[in-house]
């Protein structure tokens, strides 16, 4: 039978059964019985009953609106008589005669969970907007609920939760464990679900073997920071056509706290499950990761960690293809300058120099204190680095930002930048063909200040020619600017070889997207299938002058560039024109893609929420 209890009216606390066979009858307010079990207010309270106990009594731990917690059992009546099953009678209740040791009128204003198990009698409840407890009658002298809260109550987290009577909380006994899992919100950043653990309710709160574990649920949330917008993610694909993912997880609320993750997908199908692992790192603060697979489809990771003083660039490497195996890591061989200052970032790169059917790991980073775009090949054979190459012979008066390349089984090594010289703000294009040793001198590739956010290259498989999509931000614009020299010949030493073509019109949206504080979330991805058709993915953020596709991810594929040929891939949760600052719920904020071997277009996003999206599909 549904039983309840409830606060009326008239400010009585009252417990309520519908015994009735049939529970249609429970639709009416004629089919519940009620019985007061305080006379006093109540702002929340729990009911207890085991429904493996015949005729057991109710059971209630309530906040009384000016006292605190306190206990209360039913005594006498058809609740307590196993042979009266339809609890027709309901008895008197009894309370504890104080309420609870260390609580007080805010307790349990916005969560209470009530428990009984073998070794006692347990409750979570919020304190404040503060924490989290634990109180339990364990190791005290009878077993009755209404006489034994004595034992002093413990802290379970210190967390930030919402106001009284607006948030919520759940909790549950493990039986095979006799432990308590508890989940309740975090009103603070980074907004995400706290979980706890109660590690032994066979001790009291205080004891000094109990133990507490806090986490938060949700392990793929806050891909991005409030105070810390980034390039946080890439993807790629095995040879046979399987996408891997590197990701930085800021679930924790801070970048120092954040975590690099990688997740894969062991199949080619779209419909196939994705498992994530959890990549050690040496210090704190992991950002810029950029993911490439080598000959054997063992996946290599490059990522920068500030750290202040001890920043470092690193390369690790696992193993097994999933990710299950050992995490080797081993250091660039050059130290970062001075911490970067947006729009100039400390951004890596990854490409495999291809000879003889071998890849070897070229890496690439930005120097944020000499300018220098620099580079070195991992030999995997021998363990060691090469020396040290400039993808730039000369420095970058204002540094760099958005790195990108791409490489072909040929040996073929291509790089993109926006170099960040006030007046001369162009995207460069440069070339290895022996693994980075040597580049082509950066050529740019547009003659107009002020292009290049979100740059991203590729080598177009039909033709071998090179290809980058980039924003103008201020602009609003979105160019697919493509060489029809050669890769390593006319498209490195001269601007005429490249020709620049608007596909986004003048309402890609993203002019209200400052560059000091937001432009690296703009990203935009290319692809070419294996016929040599581009596609281009990117957002139409919520800028001046956008349309019904406004916080969306867009995907633009075509033969011949231009503005037509748009479509929709994720629309935003809010597909409104909006003016004010973006926010991280727009779809398509960071955004990566590769072309597997079957011809899947696999993405990943930022998806609504601040999550880690996912699409596939075969434009």
């Amino acid at each position: 039978y549904p039983a309840v209890v409830y606060t009326s009216i008239a400010a009585t606390a009252r417990y309520a059964v519908c015994a009735s066979a049939n529970l249609s009858n429970c639709l009416a307010n004629t089919g519940w019985t009620k019985q007061t079990y305080d006379a006093t207010a109540n702002l929340a309270a729990d009911l207890e009953l085991d429904p493996t106990i015949d005729g057991d009594v109710p059971k209630v731990v309530a906040l009384r609106a000016a006292a605190g917690l306190r206990a209360f059992a039913m005594t006498g009546g058809g609740g307590g008589n196993p042979t009266n099953k339809c609890y027709g009678t309901l008895g008197a209740f009894t309370a504890t005669a104080a309420n609870f040791t260390g609580s007080g009128a805010t307790s349990a204003n916005a969560g209470l969970e009530l428990f009984r198990n073998s070794s006692g009698w347990h409750v979570i409840a919020n304190e404040t907007t503060t924490s989290m407890r634990y109180y339990n009658t364990v190791g005290t002298s009878a077993t009755t609920i209404t006489t034994n809260w004595t034992n002093t109550q413990a802290d379970i987290n210190t967390v930030t939760l919402p106001a009284a009577s607006v948030g919520t909380m759940t909790a549950a006994i493990i039986p095979s464990s006799n432990q308590i899992i508890t989940a309740y919100p975090n009103v603070a950043a980074p907004f995400n679900m706290f979980v706890s653990v109660i590690g032994d309710t066979t001790k009291s709160p205080t004891h000094s073997s109990q133990a507490f574990t806090n986490f938060y649920a949700d392990n793929t949330g806050a891909i991005q920071l409030a105070t810390a917008q980034t390039e946080n993610f890439d993807i790629t694909a095995t040879s046979d056509g399987r996408p891997g993912v590197a990701y930085i997880d800021n679930s924790a609320g801070t970048a120092a706290t954040a975590k690099l993750k990688y997740a894969f997908r062991d199949g080619t199908a779209s419909s196939d499950s994705w498992s994530w692992v959890l990549v050690p790192f040496l210090g704190a603060t992991p950002m810029f990761p950029s993911i490439a697979f080598d000959h054997n489809n063992k996946p290599w990771i490059s990522y920068f960690e500030s750290n202040g003083a001890s920043s470092r660039y690193y390369l690790t490497t696992n193993s097994s293809t999933d990710g299950t195996g050992d995490w080797t890591t081993y250091q660039f061989p050059t130290l970062p300058g001075a911490a970067y200052t947006a729009p100039a970032t400390a951004e890596t790169d990854l490409a495999m120099h291809y000879s003889g059917g071998i890849a070897h790991p070229v890496m690439m980073v930005i120097d944020t204190n000499a300018g220098f775009v620099r580079s070195a090949k991992f030999n995997q054979t021998t363990l060691s680095w090469s020396t040290v190459s400039n993808v730039n012979p000369i420095t970058l008066a204002q540094d760099a930002a958005f790195l990108d390349s791409h490489y072909d089984s040929n040996g073929n090594i291509v790089v993109a930048f926006q170099d960040l010289t006030t007046g001369s703000i162009f995207v460069r294009y440069s070339y290895s063909s022996n693994g980075g040793s040597t580049w082509t001198t950066p050529q740019a590739v547009t003659a107009v200040t002020g292009e290049g956010v979100g740059v991203s290259i590729k080598i177009n498989p039909a033709t071998t020619k090179p290809a980058i999509t980039y924003y103008d931000r201020a602009n609003n614009f979105l160019y697919y600017n493509a060489c029809s020299g050669t890769i390593g010949g006319s498209c490195a030493s001269s601007i005429a070889n490249w020709t620049k073509t608007s596909v986004g019109g003048s309402t890609v949206g993203v002019s209200t997207v400052t560059a000091t504080t937001l432009e690296q979330l703009l990203e935009t991805s290319l692809t070419f299938n294996s016929s040599g058709a581009p596609s281009i993915l990117y957002t139409e953020g919520p800028g001046t002058a956008v349309g019904a596709t406004a916080n969306s991810l867009l995907l633009n594929s075509f033969t011949t560039p231009s503005s037509t040929g748009v479509t929709t891939y994720v629309a935003g949760a809010n597909t409104t024109a909006m003016t004010t600052t973006p926010h991280l719920a727009t779809t398509g904020y960071n955004v990566g893609s590769v072309r597997a071997s079957t011809g899947e277009l696999i993405s990943v996003y930022l998806a609504p929420g601040n999550f880690l999206g996912q699409k596939s599909c075969y434009p």
